[in-house]
């Protein structure tokens, strides 16, 4: 998809002034490596005026990589449009919107219940309540884990208690399995509790993040403070939680995103 974008007729691209790209599945290929031909089509758009951001489930600090690999010179807004911080020039951050103590609770208390275990992620501290997070005979996950704890503080904990303790605040939940049918009645309980939005990451995982918050909201948002229209953009993406930013169709500030 992104290929064909620089393929387009320079009267049809000229329409366009801005490319929200996903990274798993959108951008990377299935090495988590970003394809020669990618790489070419956005440096070869961005000489032709079009600008770029990219707009993922991941927290930033694993999307750093890639945008410093394209030169993408904006924001990124990670955690599915929760937080929007400077890749290139020290980290500012503009906003970090996070869920609230009430649904955290219960999202816990729910996740306690089901003997299920989710990672709990602040803006640069992950958190797990699952003493064998990373011990690769009892979780399926961590290698996983492994590889988060190399870019962000990955702290395994014993409550919630010691998460109120920390003064984190947590900016989304994601819940990893290793078969998709097992994320169906999941996500429907989860939908239950008030003040948060649930959306397939992807086959195999679940993000929980505040009301309100979606990709299609941040990025339109982001557009218009660079007075951009929704007219003129562009989204590319493969899973549930794009299709706020692919529909480019907002609910309402303060509603669901659809």
């Amino acid at each position: 998809m992104i290929s064909k974008l620089a393929k387009a007729d320079d009267v049809i691209i000229m329409q366009y002034k801005l490319v929200a790209i996903d990274i798993d599945g959108t951008l990377l290929n299935s090495r988590n490596e970003i394809p020669a031909e990618n790489i070419q089509t956005i440096r070869e758009l961005r000489q032709r005026g079009v600008r770029f951001v990219v707009v993922t489930g991941r927290p930033d600090v694993m999307a750093r990589e890639y945008v410093n690999i394209l030169g993408i010179n904006a924001p990124i807004l990670g955690c599915n449009g929760a937080t929007m911080r400077d890749a290139l020039s020290g980290g500012e951050t503009y906003y970090c919107k996070s869920i609230p103590f009430r649904a955290l609770n219960e999202l816990h208390n729910y996740f306690q219940a089901a003997g299920l275990y989710a990672r709990y992620y602040g803006l640069d501290t992950l958190y797990s309540f699952n003493p064998h997070e990373f011990d690769e005979q009892r979780n399926p996950f961590a290698h996983f884990s492994k590889q988060l704890a190399k870019h962000m503080d990955f702290k395994v904990i014993a409550g919630i208690d010691e998460l109120v303790a920390s003064g984190e605040k947590i900016i989304k939940l994601m819940y990893p399995v290793s078969d998709p049918e097992l994320l169906k009645p999941v996500q429907q309980q989860l939908r239950l509790i008030d003040g948060v939005e649930v959306f397939r990451a992807s086959k195999l995982s679940l993000d929980v993040v505040a009301t309100g918050i979606c990709k299609g909201v941040a990025l339109l948002d982001y557009a218009l403070s660079l007075g951009i229209d929704r007219s003129e953009l562009v989204a590319i993406g493969d899973s549930e939680n794009d299709l706020s930013m692919l529909r480019n169709r907002i609910a309402g500030r303060d509603g669901k995103c659809q």
